[in-house]
């Protein structure tokens, strides 16, 4: 089995680009994924846009919305491995809303990917992994 990969991204008041960010991340060819979005309770729409990116694509499972914080998971509803964590709630900035993604990733690995990066190609996460596999099964990492 291929370890879960937790990609964390957060973001605040970037409607322009956090769905290029979660376009690449969630057209990734590795099926292992769990995708941390943490939003600093953002006033420009990009709390919307991000809700409605991942019901349209995923089926909600689980949602706990209060005055102040918004929380779902949802699974995508093409690959029943790739798994949606969102939270939005104030934050004391960046490192605290780092901290909160990490908190609740269960991935074997975790990678940061900021609201506007991208990944090279459909293939990264797959490619980075056949790698390691083939690093391993050299006898790279022995100690």
């Amino acid at each position: 089995m291929q370890p879960r990969v937790s990609i964390i991204t957060v973001v605040y008041n970037d409607t322009t680009h956090i769905i290029e960010t979660m376009e690449s991340v969630i057209h990734q060819t590795y099926p292992h994924i769990e995708y941390i979005l943490i939003d600093g309770a953002s006033s420009d729409g990009t709390t919307q846009s991000i809700e409605s990116k991942i019901a349209s694509l995923a089926s909600i499972t689980h949602r706990c919305e209060s005055k102040d914080s918004l929380y779902l998971e949802a699974q995508l509803d093409s690959n029943p491995h790739f798994r949606f964590k969102f939270l939005s709630e104030r934050d004391s900035g960046i490192y605290d809303a780092m901290n909160k993604g990490i908190d609740l990733a269960t991935g074997e690995w975790c990678n940061f990917m900021n609201c506007g990066d991208r990944f090279f190609s459909s293939q990264s996460v797959s490619e980075l992994f056949s790698a390691y596999e083939a690093y391993l099964a050299s006898g790279g990492g022995g100690h």
